[in-house]
């Protein structure tokens, strides 16, 4: 089975659930908000695959409607209830 087949089935991976992705879900928030200017969906997903980001942070990052965040505080709200909604 494919992942996107399973991910289809399971839904996004529950990144707040999983304590082992936090450092890299925090490294990625820094580098992406180190300046002060508004960030995409796109540029995060973006700077995730540069930084080589867990799947399941990438997979959660897809997951959320097109938007732009102006702080690491709303990505990880964001993550949270899209994968609220998901469950």
């Amino acid at each position: 089975m494919s992942c996107d087949n399973a991910v289809a089935r399971r839904g996004p991976v529950l990144v707040q659930d999983r304590a082992d992705l936090a450092p890299s879900l925090a490294m990625l928030l820094a580098r992406t908000f180190s300046t002060p200017t508004p960030v995409t969906t796109v540029r995060l997903l973006r700077d995730a695959l540069a930084v080589w980001a867990p799947a399941e942070i990438l997979l959660s990052i897809q997951a959320l409607p097109e938007r732009t965040f102006r702080s690491a505080t709303e990505v990880t709200q964001s993550l949270v209830l899209v994968e609220e909604v998901d469950a």
